[in-house]
């Protein structure tokens, strides 16, 4: 629902799905669950892992709920060409853990690492 997490069920292989938003298919039953790993859609990310979203908040509520728990790893999945040069970041934006690209994985400590000298 609007201003809330998402919600994760189980899923297994053969398992019912149902219609759900956005075009996607989604488990009928199945438990409630709470991931530990979760890949991130976008529109634009920067080197810093700073994601831009689709507007909705959903994943950065989501992500924030999910770490407030315990130890969750959010990598963003994206094209190079998506990469911007820095993009603003709010109080409630979630950085990740990497984005993956087809050039390979951008890491956020990455940029301490470059910045050290020799």
């Amino acid at each position: 629902g609007r201003g809330q997490p998402l919600g994760f069920r189980l899923w297994t292989p053969g398992a019912p799905l149902e219609p759900g938003p956005f075009g996607t298919s989604v488990p009928r039953d199945g438990a409630e669950v709470e991931p530990d790993i979760l890949i991130v859609p976008m529109l634009a990310f920067d080197a810093r892992c700073h994601r831009l979203g689709y507007g909705g908040g959903f994943y950065d509520r989501t992500i924030a709920r999910l770490r407030s728990r315990g130890p969750v790893h959010a990598f963003g999945l994206a094209y190079a060409g998506q990469e911007m040069p820095r993009l603003p970041v709010e109080a409630t934006d979630m950085q990740l853990d990497a984005v993956v690209t087809e050039n390979g994985v951008i890491r956020p400590e990455q940029l301490a690492d470059e910045a050290l000298p020799g």
